[in-house]
């Protein structure tokens, strides 16, 4: 049975659609910003993300209508999650290039970028560096930033969305005329 919509949730609805291309557009602003700071991963990718997912929930929450408090967490998440997603588009684009444009000059350049450490670790473990070796390894990044992304982005979304809904629940002073 298909569920209807009262007029408030149709109209909480249409108010989350129209936030959402711009939240997008700010987390893929920001991503692109990150991305040329460090592509690799770090934690400061976590933090930036997690600011981003509670701002984008706050102003996809205040869009809203006062009256649609029970809405307002679904809509910091949605937004959220539309910030985290556009966040990661940058690194899934980067590391989805390294994926195809793999081949002997470049993976011999890539050889050359790895510690001892890191060569020593992988032989310990039985794990041949090779063309295999990084073209998981870039796979494996790409899909770790989007669903790093898209996770963070609407788990502090909802937390925007909860702040959004308390902040409406207070009383705002009305003014007076004397």
């Amino acid at each position: 049975m298909k569920r209807t919509y009262t007029p408030a949730e149709q109209a909480s609805q249409k108010a989350v659609k129209a936030a959402t291309p711009r939240m997008a557009l700010i987390g893929f602003a920001i991503g692109l910003v990150m991305f040329l700071v460090t592509p690799d991963i770090s934690a400061i990718h976590l933090v930036i993300i997690a600011a981003l997912g509670v701002s984008a929930g706050l102003m996809t929450a205040r869009t809203l209508p006062a009256t649609a408090r029970d809405q307002m967490r679904g809509a910091g998440a949605g937004g959220g999650s539309t910030a985290g997603a556009a966040y990661a588009i940058p690194f899934v684009a980067y590391y989805f290039y390294s994926f195809i444009t793999l081949n002997a000059t470049t993976l011999a350049q890539r050889i050359q970028t790895l510690t001892a450490d890191e060569i020593a670790a992988a032989q310990a473990q039985n794990i041949q560096i090779g063309i295999d070796y990084f073209q998981s390894r870039d796979i494996s990044f790409l899909f770790f930033f989007l669903m790093f992304g898209w996770f963070v982005g609407w788990i502090f979304g909802m937390i925007g969305g909860l702040i959004a809904r308390r902040n409406s629940s207070q009383k705002v002073p009305q003014l007076t005329q004397d």
